[in-house]
């Protein structure tokens, strides 16, 4: 939480007010390590007044008071009988909503502190698409939609004969039937209800509540587990103490690469997405592909989500904890229906293998008894890495390869194991070859031994830990099987639909589940992430029809200064993406000398980035053509405007004048007459500025540029040699242009300047 606390100081610094002075009743709490001297003025170098222990309570008077340490502002500030000046980096503003800041790939854990308002909430697993609701249960599919993180009201329940139940819904779109994996809820049905009430062997809700608590699973864990027992009595929750903290866990698995999500199917929405900086080009709009082709990084959010134990909750799912040491109900049967769509298994065994029991199942199940792993893990493993699509073609499958330039087919590694061969055409196929898995058996047995060596032996002992590497003793995060966020989700889903179309008795039997409880969890189960793209940024802001003075898609505060007649602005911005939303623009009404105004920026999915602008309108702000024309940036004289280097835009001087005071009106025309608000300088240039004291217009000059094209080339060089040798004559604005050195003339020696400059051997001075 410390981390999150500091984060929250930070981004409050330019909180959203429309006015200098705040309301009275905002507060903010002193969080430094020893103490905040409360100062007489908004300086480090003004009096002491007196000093404030951390955890001490500030009444706010004022947010926006200049400049101070860390990139904060100043805040005007009472205590008792005490007022004066603190620095805000080191004030955390109380009584503020966080929902709104400027961090990229955000997750909040304190966004999960209240319980949701409905019934439930509708869960994304392996896809984010809508889940189409059904007129009845099981029945046919209606034309109402929910979409994921959506809370509904439960009506009443359905139970059928096929595994799962059906709540009656109702969203915010409409009513029906869905089926129970797709709510999250502690909401128990009345199945669950009736058993506690009706068993006569004592097991009622209380009892093994206490029971459940005793084992050390949290209260938020209670209801998921109360329904799950009502329904299979005989098995057996394990709570696994986790020594780390749930929001350190989601930032250890936020680095790039170790938690993708698989988008070649579009499965997963945008919104799943990191924006973080190796993930995503903001100005581009657009998310980068990781070096497994067709996975995206996940963002912080769809980590949190996907590693909260309490969404795998249901009885579904939950088969990511089954711990995975080998069964003997593991039947051949069993296996066959979890690998029923590989039909390259049917190529791959259509000779005899000396080796293994000459069939995929059979030899699945035999090699998992041999390396003590669960037959169906290592179906579901092999079912995960290899898909459905593959054939026999394939390096991984017995096709060819090349291994240090020599080519081979025949080995077989069905489990995306990597080499760490250089120069092989396939890192999967040239670890088969080091390992001598020339048969499918090898390399199915080569497989089960890794996870069982590598995984299951050193505590890794169920998807969800091979996954997330939190329960091993020698570091965390790195030690992971597989980088697939969703993969847990997948694998455990697939257990779960075999066990029930093919061995539905062992699902009543003593199956044990091994599930991690983290420190400082979220207090309820972490949502699906918001879909939709989440580009909240600005690719430009203009104020009175001028882009903002240094103005950058990541910079959120800005300095404009008005005159003091000054009465309205006209605020414009442009946003990245163009399904982002923005308020705070338009025409704002000027009514103090201090006033902030805030850009938020909605995105597609939800999130706000705010910009603030602090207007100061001061009567003693100069706005004489004189005082314009010394903060633009420029040199000049009475006629002409210089010291431009070739390529300027002429949008710097005037977001430099505008930004100092956007009163003076500053209008910029090419030689024929065309208005210039984005393009590069060009001699010959004019810069008609108007103040309070009248209208002026200046020539822009770049030495050098004798043609005005706005380059200093071979073609100006030749210009300043027919000059100089008598070959034509110059008007005024190309003998200005011309006199590089500035000594009233051009002479041999402006065209040795031009010559040096044009071959690079010197460049010319625009000062």
């Amino acid at each position: 939480m410390k981390k999150t606390i500091f984060c929250i100081a930070i981004i409050m610094l330019t909180i959203f007010f429309s006015t200098q002075e705040v309301n009275a009743s905002l507060t903010g709490t002193v969080n430094v390590n020893d103490s905040l001297n409360l100062r007489a003025s908004a300086s480090t170098s003004s009096n002491v007044i007196t000093s404030f222990s951390n955890g001490t309570i500030l009444t706010i008077l004022d947010t926006n008071g200049g400049s101070c340490d860390g990139g904060g502002s100043w805040y005007k500030v009472s205590y008792g009988n005490y007022s004066g000046y603190v620095c805000g980096t080191y004030v955390i503003l109380n009584n503020v909503s966080s929902s709104t800041n400027n961090e990229d790939d955000s997750y909040d854990s304190s966004n999960y502190s209240t319980a949701p308002s409905g019934d439930g909430t509708i869960m994304c697993y392996e896809d984010t698409g809508d889940v189409t609701l059904r007129t009845s249960a099981n029945g046919s599919y209606g034309s109402v939609k929910v979409s994921c993180g959506e809370e509904v009201t439960i009506n009443n329940v359905v139970e059928t004969n096929n595994g799962y139940w059906w709540y009656h819904i109702t969203s915010s779109k409409g009513s029906g039937y869905i089926n129970n994996i797709y709510v999250n809820t502690t909401v128990l049905t009345p199945t669950a209800e009736a058993y506690y009430k009706n068993n006569s062997n004592g097991d009622t809700k209380e009892s093994y509540t206490n029971k459940l608590t005793s084992a050390g699973f949290p209260t938020s864990y209670i209801n998921y587990l109360l329904e799950l027992h009502a329904r299979y009595p005989k098995w057996n929750f394990v709570a696994e103490k986790i020594n780390l903290n749930f929001d350190d866990v989601v930032d250890g698995e936020a680095i790039d690469e170790r938690s993708l999500l698989d988008r070649r199917n579009n499965a997963f929405d945008v919104g799943y997405l990191s924006t973080a900086s190796y993930s995503y080009n903001i100005l581009n709009d657009s998310f980068i592909v990781s070096d497994e082709s067709g996975h995206y990084n996940a963002s912080k959010e769809a980590i949190a989500y996907y590693m909260d134990p309490r969404n795998y909750l249901n009885q579904k799912y939950i088969f990511a904890f089954e711990t995975l040491n080998y069964s003997a109900n593991q039947s051949t049967t069993l296996v066959s229906s979890i690998i029923s769509s590989q039909s390259f298994f049917n190529s791959i065994y259509s000779k005899s293998w000396i080796d293994g029991t000459n069939s995929a199942s059979g030899d699945i199940v035999k090699a998992s008894s041999e390396a003590n792993v669960s037959a169906l893990h290592v179906a579901t493993r092999i079912k995960q890495e290899m898909g459905t699509s593959l054939t026999t073609s394939d390096s991984r499958l017995g096709g060819n390869f090349t291994y240090n330039g020599t080519s081979y087919s025949g080995y077989y590694n069905f489990f995306n194991i990597k080499s760490s061969c250089k120069n092989c055409s396939s890192i999967y196929a040239g670890y088969a070859y080091e390992k001598g898995w020339n048969t499918p058996y090898k390399g199915i047995l080569g497989g089960a031994n890794f996870l069982g060596k590598n995984y299951i032996s050193i505590n890794q002992d169920n998807i969800y830990y091979q996954k997330f590497d939190v329960s091993t003793n020698d570091g965390h995060y790195t030690h992971q099987y597989m980088q697939n966020l969703a993969a847990p989700i997948s694998e455990g889903g697939a257990t779960y639909t075999g066990y029930l179309s093919s061995l539905k008795s062992y699902l009543d039997t003593a199956i044990t589940f091994v599930i991690p409880v983290y420190n400082n969890m979220p207090t309820y189960a972490v949502t699906a992430p918001s879909l939709g793209n989440p580009n909240n940024y600005l690719s430009d802001i203009k104020v009175n029809g001028s882009t903002i003075s240094n103005f950058s898609y990541d910079t959120y505060n800005y300095n404009v200064h008005l005159s003091s007649e000054a009465t309205s602005v006209s605020i414009a911005a442009t946003k990245i993406n163009s399904k982002a939303s923005i308020t705070g623009v338009g025409t704002i009404a000027i009514s103090s000398n201090n006033q902030t105004n805030v850009i938020y920026v909605t995105s597609e999915n939800g999130k706000t980035r705010k910009y603030t602008i602090n207007f100061t309108r001061d009567a003693s702000n100069p706005t004489t053509i004189g005082d314009a024309m010394n903060n633009s940036g420029f040199k000049y004289n009475d006629n002409y405007l210089f010291g431009i280097d070739v390529g300027t835009n002429v949008s710097s001087l005037i977001s430099n004048i505008s930004s100092y005071n956007n009163s003076v009106g500053i209008e910029i025309t090419s030689l024929n007459g065309t208005v210039k608000t984005n393009d590069s300088f060009r001699t010959g240039d004019k810069i008609k500025i108007t103040g309070s004291d009248g209208t002026k217009t200046y020539t822009a000059i770049i030495f050098g540029d004798v043609n005005s094209d706005g380059l200093i080339d071979k073609n100006d060089l030749l210009y300043v040699q027919s000059y100089v040798f008598g070959y034509t004559s110059f008007d005024s604005l190309k003998l200005y242009a011309s006199d590089i050195n500035k000594d009233g003339k051009v002479d041999r020696n402006d065209l040795l300047y031009v010559q040096s400059h044009v071959f690079g051997y010197s460049k010319i001075n625009q000062g």
